[in-house]
C-alpha cells in the first residue's frame, strides 16, 4: 500500500490521503516501509484498521471482493487468524504457513 498521491509525506506525515495507485482513501500514518491508519480501498472492496510493513499485514478487516471477514496476522510465510469466507466457502480458525496449514474449519467448496 503505497502513498503516491498522498498527503502523508513519505517521511511519515500524518494525514488524509487518496492514493490513485491503489484506489485507497483514508486516514493514514505513512512512510516508505509501511502504513498504519484506517482505510477504504474501493479497488480490493476492503474496509479496515491496518499495520501495513514490508513483510507483512497485522489488522482487522472486511474485505467483500473476496468474501472474507475476520482477524489476521500475514507475513510473507504466511497466515494467522479467524475468518469467515463466503467466496472460497470456508468457515474457520487457521494457522496457515508456506508448509501448509492447521486449523479447524468447514470448506464447502
Amino acid at each position: 500500500m503505497g502513498v503516491t498521491g498522498c498527503l502523508c509525506s513519505v517521511n511519515g506525515v500524518f494525514g488524509v490521503y487518496l492514493n490513485r495507485v491503489d484506489e485507497e482513501l483514508g486516514v493514514c500514518l505513512g512512510s516508505v516501509d509501511g502504513e498504519i491508519g484506517v482505510w477504504l480501498n474501493s479497488v480490493e472492496g476492503e474496509i479496515g484498521v491496518w499495520l501495513n510493513s514490508v513483510e507483512g499485514e497485522i489488522g482487522v478487516w472486511l474485505n467483500s471482493v473476496e468474501g472474507e471477514i475476520g482477524l489476521w496476522l500475514n507475513s510473507v510465510d504466511g497466515e494467522i487468524g479467524m475468518w469467515l469466507s463466503s467466496v472460497e466457502g470456508e468457515i474457520g480458525v487457521w494457522l496457515n504457513s508456506v508448509e501448509g496449514e492447521i486449523g479447524v474449519w468447514l470448506n464447502s467448496v
